[in-house]
């Protein structure tokens, strides 16, 4: 963020970097974001080049208060009854590192809550979907990190399919 690159880039390179990463067989666990640093830095010195305005951007303002409020009302918005995580993000209050924190674990309710408003057929659905994303990587990888990457791909399956905003400070929403 004090750097100006767009979260749409950091999570693109994230991707690329663990889509990279698995295809290529490469095992053992990344100890933390910092492992994808230089592909991040890399993606955003191209972009820069790219865009080549000569001058530097500066990271937009983030207004708190008003950034909460959004979300807010998009949770209130879902298929489902989140009416009381959109309560708790209304309530929010702090500096952004506190909020963000606060943030991580309202994401997880509202994944728990999205989970819980779909029927069976649908998780068997995104079971068997995330089952078949695994089976061409499967061989390349320890038991251990084939339960994380199912757990994540699973999670994402069902923000997709409930269409959930990530809970975060810095996450466009959609």
């Amino acid at each position: 963020h004090e750097a100006g690159i767009p979260l749409s880039l950091i999570l693109e390179t994230l991707e690329q970097v663990f889509a990279q990463r698995i295809e290529s067989g490469v095992s053992g666990r990344v100890q933390g974001l910092r492992y994808c640093a230089p592909a991040i830095e890399a993606a955003w010195k191209t972009q820069a080049e790219i865009q080549a305005t000569g001058s530097r951007s500066t990271p937009p303002t983030l207004d708190l208060r008003s950034r909460l409020d959004k979300l807010a009302r998009t949770v209130r918005e879902l298929g489902f009854d989140a009416t009381s995580i959109a309560d708790e993000l209304d309530s929010l209050d702090g500096s952004h590192d506190e909020v963000e924190g606060d943030l991580v674990l309202l994401d997880r309710k509202l994944l728990q809550a999205g989970e819980e408003s779909l029927d069976r057929a649908d998780l068997d659905k995104i079971t068997r979907s995330v089952d078949r994303s695994l089976e061409r990587v499967r061989a390349r990888m320890d038991e251990e990190e084939t339960s994380r990457v199912r757990l994540r791909l699973y999670r994402e399956a069902v923000r997709r399919r409930c269409d959930l905003p990530v809970l975060s400070l810095f996450e466009d929403i959609i």
